[in-house]
């Protein structure tokens, strides 16, 4: 993830039963956004349509990056607590 990236917005936190339906089929996140996934309590996996695909376990504490444009979906393990951190570049000073 580019290290000038500032916070736009969180979404969440969520849980199983407050995640959108959309965050656990493929979808992608903006042009120009970078996701930031957390996993506050518990555990899931993150998938993403790389080549190789990419298939990891997050645990409490963990992180995941999410670049524009790539495919990805959530699979909720057990018990998890999330947020995501939708991140872009700075406006430029006028």
């Amino acid at each position: 993830m580019p290290d000038d990236l500032e916070v736009s917005r969180t979404a969440g936190p969520f849980d199983a039963a407050s995640a959108p339906p959309a965050l656990l089929k493929e979808h992608q996140v903006a042009e120009r956004t970078w996701g930031d996934l957390r996993v506050l309590k518990g555990s899931l996996k993150f998938i993403m349509a790389t080549d190789p695909p990419l298939e990891r376990r997050l645990l409490k504490g963990e992180h995941q990056p999410i670049p524009p444009g790539i495919k990805h979906r959530l699979v909720l393990e057990e018990v998890a607590t999330f947020v995501i951190d939708l991140r872009v570049h700075p406006e430029p000073c006028p």
